[in-house]
């Protein structure tokens, strides 16, 4: 898409009027410098170099995770030994270099760079972050123990979420850790039965900047005094 563009306004009563806007894209390299992709889903980051006007040659392409080598190409192609079989790096003509992860884990979350080995320049890099996510889901259940209802709210999602709770009188505890696909449990047991009661307990989950309202029926009301709360968080480790 580089290169100038022009515009032209034409008129019945005066000469055309003509402008003229030309762009230019920085960089040596050209790489997205944030990519998204799922847990447990391939993905592919490509790295372009950018031609000039000399008579240079690519020699050799490197990518590097978190600073570390993990894979090179030019005549032949090197993986070291602990990526064989999880990426795979090839060449889309001499210029244009993929990296292709088949599965993506929570381990292959990180910054990413590309480094392109010109002949008699030297070498031109390019940088971006890779990002592994899961889309927030919920699950609401209730139980019923010695008479009063115990509520559990889950909320699976990467990154973690954050559970509260309302219509009740203090907010639940919540964990933030992020080894791994988060799992955050947290209960209420209501005592005491109270049909006066007029409100139920909402979860209130907040996941990227949003809120959602979860609630379950608890049938029979129940009073909220006295009210116990617990939290479980459950960490699984996808490496």
């Amino acid at each position: 898409d580089e290169g100038c563009y022009k515009c032209s306004f034409n008129s019945f009563v005066k000469e055309p009027q003509k402008g003229e806007m030309c762009l230019t894209i920085p960089g040596k390299v050209l790489i997205e410098k944030h990519h998204r992709v799922r847990l447990f889903q391939p993905a592919t980051l490509k790295c372009i170099r950018r031609k000039d006007n000399n008579s240079s040659n690519v020699v050799q392409v490197s990518w590097q995770k978190d600073e570390t080598n993990i894979a090179t190409h030019g005549d032949s192609v090197y993986i070291i030994p602990e990526y064989e079989g999880l990426i795979d790096v090839t060449a889309d003509g001499p210029n244009v270099s993929l990296l292709s992860l088949f599965r993506a884990t929570v381990g292959d979350e990180g910054r990413y760079k590309c480094l392109f080995s010109i002949f008699p320049v030297g070498s031109v890099r390019g940088e971006t972050y890779l990002e592994v996510y899961e889309p927030l889901n919920v699950t609401m259940s209730k139980t019923e123990e010695n008479g009063c209802f115990k509520i559990t709210c889950v909320a699976r999602s990467r990154p973690p979420s954050m559970i509260s709770w309302l219509d009740v009188d203090k907010e639940s505890i919540n964990s933030t850790t992020y080894d791994g696909l988060l799992t955050v449990s947290s209960w209420i047991l209501i005592k005491s039965p109270d049909s006066q009661q007029k409100k139920m307990p909402k979860c209130k989950v907040l996941y990227l900047g949003e809120e959602s309202y979860f609630s379950v029926s608890t049938g029979t009301r129940c009073r909220l005094h006295p009210v116990i709360l617990g939290l479980l968080v459950s960490i699984k480790f996808f490496l």
